[in-house]
């Protein structure tokens, strides 16, 4: 009986295992996929020179991140950078990130794009909406650096500072130099202040300032 009582159990294992393995052998295959296209490319094969410039309609796809532009240039070995220029778009489906900018450069090794102009990034599994004027964004620590003229949008949150951190793993946004929040009509002002993206919850530090707007009695 015991015989007959555990043979289904081991045909099923033996059935799941080669599917989680697929599963696995898919998820590795899918972060290390690198494609490319374009409507002109040119390859320089020179030692020490090694590049490839995509122009027009230029695409990389980079694991789970797309990258269209009007022209790429990759370089470094295994094209590992990318300098990206003309509408610039940025698509991580994994973490649910886009961005928008002129000119864009992704080290894909590290993972990390970087944008000294003005960028707009969209979070939007967080409902987050970022503009700045210096972004760098960091897939594999999930932390996003924005500088200068920082504005940041969530639901009924409007943040502005000059220098913000946001930390996608702990659901934290830190805004410094100059920063100010308004949330329903309220404003703060601190030194520096925090905001936890899940609950709304927002605490000031250092020097500390708010208006709250009252609500008139019947």
């Amino acid at each position: 009986m015991s015989k007959i009582r555990f043979w289904p159990l081991l045909l099923l294992a033996a059935l799941t295992f080669p599917v989680f393995a697929a599963e696995e052998e898919e998820e590795k295959e899918s972060a290390d996929k690198f494609e490319f296209s374009s409507n002109k490319t040119s390859i320089e094969l020179s030692k020490g020179k090694e590049m490839t410039v995509l122009e027009g309609n230029a695409r990389i796809l980079s694991g789970q991140t797309l990258i269209n532009a009007n022209r790429i240039e990759l370089f470094g070995e295994n094209f590992r950078y990318a300098l990206c220029s003309g509408q610039v778009r940025v698509r991580d489906s994994k973490q649910g990130i886009y961005l928008k900018c002129e000119n864009l450069f992704f080290d894909r090794e590290k993972k990390i794009s970087r944008i000294e102009e003005y960028a707009e990034m969209v979070d939007k599994k967080n409902n987050l909406v970022v503009k700045g004027n210096f972004l760098e964004d960091s897939q594999e620590s999930e932390t996003t650096i924005i500088q200068i003229g920082v504005r940041i949008i969530k639901d009924n949150i409007v943040c502005r500072s000059e220098a913000a951190v946001y930390n996608r793993k702990t659901k934290e946004l830190e805004l410094s130099s100059s920063p100010y929040v308004i949330k329903d009509g309220d404003e703060y002002r601190a030194t520096r202040i925090i905001i936890n993206i899940d609950t709304d919850e927002i605490r000031l530090e250092g020097r500390v300032r708010g208006t709250i707007q009252q609500e008139e009695s019947a």
